[in-house]
C-alpha cells in the first residue's frame, strides 16, 4: 500500500507532538510494507498514490481536504486537537466541521480528543 502524508505547510517551522506523531507513524508503517511518502509541495505525487493521511486541522486544511477529495483519493484525518473551554476560541470550528466532514477516517489520539 502506498500513502501520501500531509500536514500543513509551517508544520515542521514550530515542530511539536503533531510532527513527531507524523515521522513515527511513517517510521513504523514502513515496517507493515506501507510505503510512506511525505508530501512535497514542490514535486506533488497525488497520482501515485493510494491513500492521503492528513495531519492537522488549523486554518486553510479544508482546502487542501477538498482537494484531496477532487481528486477521488481515499482521505485520512489525524485531528490532532485539544478543544476545550479554554481553547475552543483558538480553533477556526467552523472550518474543522465541514473538514472532517470530508474524511473517510478520522483518527483521535484520546477519547477526549
Amino acid at each position: 500500500m502506498r500513502v501520501l502524508f500531509e500536514t500543513h505547510p509551517w508544520a515542521f517551522a514550530t515542530p511539536g507532538g503533531g510532527e513527531r506523531q507524523v515521522i513515527q507513524y511513517a517510521k513504523h508503517l514502513a515496517s507493515y510494507d506501507v510505503d510512506v511518502v511525505l508530501h512535497d509541495h514542490w514535486n506533488s505525487c497525488f497520482g501515485n498514490r493510494g491513500r492521503s493521511p492528513f495531519f492537522s486541522c488549523i486554518a486553510g486544511s479544508l482546502h487542501f481536504c477538498k482537494f484531496v477529495r477532487e481528486r477521488g483519493l481515499p482521505l485520512v484525518i489525524t485531528s490532532s486537537l485539544w478543544v476545550d473551554g479554554e481553547t475552543k476560541q483558538l480553533y477556526p470550528i467552523e472550518e474543522i466541521r465541514p473538514q472532517l466532514a470530508l474524511a473517510d477516517v478520522v483518527v483521535t489520539n484520546s477519547r477526549a480528543e
